[in-house]
């Protein structure tokens, strides 16, 4: 036999890849495609005189930089921090005020450094500036210095204070590129001088020691050349001398470049989720899955997924479709569906594993638990729509027999087994009752004897809840173990959630579910200038019931009229009296009468039995007139209910 999903168990494991961190070897260059291009926009970390020996941790950015090409949460970051001291730490890890020289540092992994020594500001236009310049996916975050020189007292070597370097440190979106750009270096004369001048420039990998694959600029005093330097990866030579000879400072517009290798595969993973939050739904299910990977710029082409449905006899390798159909409800939106069919006439639970595969990457994987039942609205998700009247019959002998979560103890002390849900809208606002009273006076068979009933809202808040109704009414069953919900608060037009389940988890069967509105309702309002009052006698005004409108008070033997109309947004007056009716609406209709010798009148109808007026309201007020003057009622406000 062949049997459609009816439930799905929305239970979903998660196979995400993982990634070791990985290191890519950096290729480096010397570059000087014209004169240095100082930023003038973005964030100003510090500016003066006084800059010296400050960190400033988790600077943004502007994008995720995938430092060393590794995979995301490894070594891409959005924030860095940034030194006076000429460098820059590619991490949201803070780093030292006082680390001057970066490579030597055991402590100063992940770092990025122009020229890392002891500096300070030169004079009072020094600053630390960051911008993020051009559009994703190519921009590029700029770490500028302007006006800085090494850190000296006039007494130690007064040629470094006339001193004054400018430089900035470059990271490129996507590609990973790191540049080290030169500008104006003013060392006070054709020679730097010899002491303190060496400085760290290049950049230090994932780990602090040792350095590994990253390339350090290094020289000695006779041989460096800023345009051609030596690039090493040994820790022991850690950074670059610039020397005692004339002219050893870097040319204007010079450019150190890192390019990374090939960045590695990117990672797949999968987010599989049924289409479907709980458990059970009508007709055949659609199980969804999603894809993210990392790095999330690696080149990956031919994504697809695949979904294994042998366990319920079907092919394995099954094509999930990105296509709007099928279940899915957006084509191209990177959601992939299919709709599986299971061949089975009990209860199971089936496992379905989804594979992601992409040229470029790594497979990922998840699997998705499905669970298959007979009664779809043995969940919240599946619940069945119910209207006012009669509802059924419903049977709940093959619904699961736990209580489900969110309903653990809505009604003391039973909290109730194998339930069924259901999704009721009332017509009007006013109140609500909800019974399985009445199937014994139908001659139910195979009556579910003990019920439970309770009424939430749609964040399953708990609105009204009852176990045993009684039997005072002779209808709740003959133990009197059915239930009723009386009197719930209700919206038009606002769902709620109905809950009928077996006092225990033996107790099973058909039941009824009637619903009925109390939605009718007569207000007055308002002070009159006669001071006669207008009232509904009898029942409130239900639609084909017989309902009574009454004047008493009034003057003796008076001719009086009473209109009917719509409600004003804002009353009136006649004369000196209150108005509570729309006398100039297009419903506005008019009865004459006349008072009797004690002043009073009634008018008795019956009330159409035409739903399209349930829940319409209407204003009715009376008046007299009379040789002394004129007199006005109270304002009644009528609502026809059910």
């Amino acid at each position: 036999m062949k049997l459609m999903f009816k439930g799905l168990t929305a239970l979903v494991v998660v196979a995400l890849s993982a990634f070791a961190q990985q290191t890519a070897t950096y290729t480096f260059s010397t570059d000087n495609p014209g004169p240095y291009a100082p930023i003038t926009g973005g964030l100003v970390l510090a500016s003066g005189a006084g800059i010296d020996d400050t960190f400033f941790n988790n600077v943004p950015i502007g994008f995720d930089f995938p430092f060393g090409g590794t995979a995301t949460g490894s070594g891409w970051t959005s924030v860095m921090g940034v030194s006076t001291n000429g460098w820059a730490k590619i991490s949201n890890v803070a780093g030292s005020a006082t680390t001057y020289n970066f490579a030597s540092s055991t402590a100063q992994a992940r770092t990025v450094g122009a020229f890392g020594r002891d500096l300070q500001a030169a004079d009072a236009n020094a600053e630390i500036r960051v911008e993020t310049l051009g559009t994703a996916p190519s921009r590029v975050c700029v770490i500028q210095w302007t006006n800085f020189r090494p850190w000296t007292s006039a007494t130690s070597n007064s040629q470094l204070l006339t001193m004054s370097f400018d430089f900035q440190v470059k990271l490129y979106e996507t590609t990973g590129v790191i540049e080290l750009t030169y500008g104006t270096w003013d060392i006070g004369s054709t020679a730097f001088p010899a002491a303190t001048t060496s400085g760290s420039v290049g950049i230090k990998g994932n780990t602090a020691s040792p350095v590994t694959d990253y390339k350090l600029c290094t020289s000695t005093s006779t041989t460096f050349s800023w345009s051609a330097p030596f690039t090493t990866t040994s820790s022991a030579t850690n950074g670059h001398y610039v020397g005692t000879a004339a002219g050893k400072k870097p040319d204007n517009g010079l450019v150190y470049r890192y390019t990374p290798s090939a960045f590695p595969p990117a990672g797949l993973s999968v987010i599989a989720a049924a289409s479907q939050s709980s458990w059970f739904i009508t007709g055949d299910p659609v199980i969804s899955a999603s894809v993210s990977y990392a790095p999330p710029t690696a080149a990956v082409s031919n994504l697809a997924l695949t979904i294994d449905t042998t366990s319920i006899g079907g092919p394995s390798n099954v094509p999930m479709l990105d296509d709007g159909l099928n279940g899915d409800a957006v084509a191209g939106d990177g959601v992939y569906s299919h709709r599986p069919t299971v061949y089975s006439t009990t209860t199971a639970s089936f496992n379905f594993p989804i594979t992601a595969t992409a040229t470029g990457a790594t497979n990922g994987s998840a699997a998705v638990a499905i669970g298959i039942y007979t009664i779809a609205n043995d969940v919240p998700t599946g619940s069945i729509v119910v209207t006012r009247g009669q509802n059924g019959p419903f049977d709940n002998t093959n619904a699961l027999s736990a209580n489900h979560t969110g309903f653990s103890t809505p009604c003391s002390p039973s909290i109730g087994f194998r339930d069924l849900f259901f999704i009721y809208t009332p017509t009007c606002t006013g109140t609500a009752t909800f019974s399985t009273c009445g199937g014994d006076a139908v001659n139910l068979p195979g009556e579910l004897g003990d019920s439970q009933i309770t009424v939430h809202d749609m964040s399953l808040a708990l609105l009204g809840c009852n176990d045993d109704a009684g039997t005072t009414t002779g209808l709740c069953g003959p133990n009197g173990w059915q239930s009723t919900v009386e009197n719930v608060a209700v919206t038009a037009g606002v769902n709620y959630l109905v809950r009928v389940a077996g006092y225990g988890s033996s107790d099973v069967g058909n039941f009824y579910l009637n619903i009925s509105e109390s939605s009718a309702v007569a207000t007055t309002f308002g002070t009159s200038c006669g001071a006669f009052p207008i009232a509904l006698a009898g029942l409130p005004p239900r639609l084909g019931q017989i309902g009574t409108l009454s004047v008493s008070g009034a003057r003796p033997n008076a001719a009086g009229i009473m209109g009917f109309g719509g409600v004003p947004a804002v009353p009136g007056a006649i004369g000196a009296c209150p108005l509570y009716i729309d006398v100039a609406g297009p419903t506005f209709v008019i009865n004459t009468f006349a008072s009797d010798a004690t002043g009073s009148w009634s008018y008795t109808d019956t009330l159409p039995s035409d739903p399209s007026i349930a829940c319409l309201t209407i204003a009715v007020q009376a008046a007299t007139l009379h040789p002394d003057g004129f007199e006005s009622s109270n304002g009644l406000q009528l609502t026809f209910g059910y």
